[in-house]
């Protein structure tokens, strides 16, 4: 990667849930560990950096905790840059704290998300057990996972009849895999909580993990984590510049958004956050969290041997299997290289 990117820019893009962090139980309780702090502040002092997050931006800052990178929050709908960055002296741009708020392009729908919809879902779904409902500041997040089977068709149809009266925002279903491991899908099922067990197999040892599932509720307009991604590189100065080399990390299903943009653009690193083959536009892939981890460091360090050498890092990182629907069952990866992405499903 690093012999690629001699003479331009990296430009790094991270998602966070199940990419900075592991997917846990309590959506407010999923901290990033100080080893992958350390890994993103070092990336951000190296490369520019952006975390691009379905939550709201002030949260997945409170879960970061650096200044050094740009956070966009709600899936992109809400952007800021670290206060030392070039854009905090436009003054069109409205400062506060330690971040410069560059672009709002759903300000318009904020009184509605804020004042209407979050309320009438809170009191609609008030008898809903096991529901829980996230205020993203331009998007909502209603989790279901732990919603019992036999109330999961009255919660969507609540949901329904609460947004059926709001027709410039949409609801779309997202999943999230939890504690999948360097192993392969066997198969899977529903149990009574509406949950999916997935069984896996590796080197004799079982394992399961359990895809989250949500209700994202955000304004029906042409903008996403992919646009996003566009208007930070433009921000930087990279919109249609070939001196830019953009790497976007993520594991969701709104990231492919981003991947999308990044194939476009016909240039860069795609890298989805998968143990398992799924239906990518990602052409790279990494396991977990911790390869993340692993992953971002190595590219620091080997930026660091790029310019005491006044030249590129290493080679790029070879694949470490073909790209094939249902991968050999693959061990820890000590050094956190990339791999390539499982062929997308037909």
């Amino acid at each position: 990667m690093m012999s690629i990117a001699k003479g331009r820019k990296i430009v790094v893009f991270l998602d966070y849930d199940g990419t900075l962090s592991n997917i846990v139980d309590d959506p407010e309780k999923a901290f990033m560990t100080k080893k992958m702090r350390f890994a993103v502040q070092e990336v951000a002092r190296c490369f520019p950096t952006a975390v691009i997050s379905g939550r709201g931006r002030d949260k997945v800052h409170d879960f970061v905790e650096l200044d050094n990178v740009y956070y966009a929050g709600s899936h992109g709908l809400d952007i800021a840059a670290p206060s030392q960055s070039p854009n905090d002296a436009d003054p069109k741009h409205q400062t506060r704290g330690n971040e410069v708020v560059l672009f709002q392009p759903a300000k318009k729908y904020l009184p509605a998300i804020q004042k209407q919809i979050f309320i009438a879902l809170n009191e609609k779904t008030r008898s809903i057990r096991g529901i829980l409902i996230e205020h993203n500041k331009f998007c909502i997040s209603v989790h279901f996972r732990h919603v019992r089977d036999e109330d999961f068709c009255t919660l969507e149809k609540l949901v329904n009849s609460v947004m059926g009266e709001y027709k410039e925002f949409r609801i779309s279903k997202g999943k999230k895999v939890f504690c999948i491991s360097y192993s392969y899908i066997l198969y899977s099922c529903p149990n009574s909580n509406n949950e999916f067990i997935i069984f896996t197999s590796h080197l004799g040892f079982d394992f399961f993990g359990i895809i989250s599932q949500v209700f994202e509720i955000r304004p029906d307009m042409e903008w996403d984590k992919g646009h996003a991604l566009n208007y930070l590189l433009d921000t930087l100065g990279f919109g249609s510049s070939s001196d830019a080399l953009p790497l976007y990390i993520g594991d969701d299903r709104t990231d492919e958004d981003a991947f999308k943009a990044i194939r476009e653009r016909g240039d860069g690193y795609p890298i989805v956050v998968s143990s398992s083959p799924k239906d990518t536009m990602a052409l790279y892939s990494l396991r977990n969290p911790l390869e993340v981890e692993k992953f971002l460091l190595r590219l620091v360090h080997h930026s660091g041997m790029a310019k005491g050498r006044g030249g590129a890092g290493d080679h790029p990182p070879r694949p470490r299997f073909p790209m094939v629907e249902t991968p050999p069952v693959p061990g820890p990866d000590p050094d956190g290289e990339l791999i390539t992405a499982p062929t997308p499903a037909p």
